[in-house]
């Protein structure tokens, strides 16, 4: 058995964070923290287009909220407001090429 270092692995005295990670064709999202109280934090790598859009759903599909963000940043802020229930959202990204990830959210 080999050790593999994980990236995420931190002192005793923090805890790791929670994140939902997808990659697909040496793409990357990562959202975090997630459960979140609402501010969340998107980090997307490597894709191939330089706007990607933002769009969340509730449970019943319903879209409440739409934002832009960069296709190839890190720590992009998604804020959802304050005055959106606790639940689970669904987080879809699209680029103008057509090439999408979905997240499930979830607020508390």
């Amino acid at each position: 058995i080999t050790y593999v270092p994980n990236p995420w692995d931190k002192p005793a005295d923090k805890p790791a964070p929670r994140a939902t990670t997808t990659e697909d064709d040496n793409t990357e999202v990562r959202v975090y923290p997630n459960p979140g109280d609402g501010l969340f934090y998107v980090d997307i790598v490597d894709w191939p287009s330089e706007t990607v859009q933002a769009r969340v759903f509730n449970a019943q599909g319903q879209l409440v909220h739409e934002t832009r963000l960069a296709g190839n940043a890190e720590s992009q802020t998604l804020e959802l407001s304050t005055t959106l229930p606790k639940g689970l959202y669904i987080l879809h990204l699209q680029d103008p090429t057509g090439r999408s990830e979905t997240i499930s959210l979830v607020k508390f």
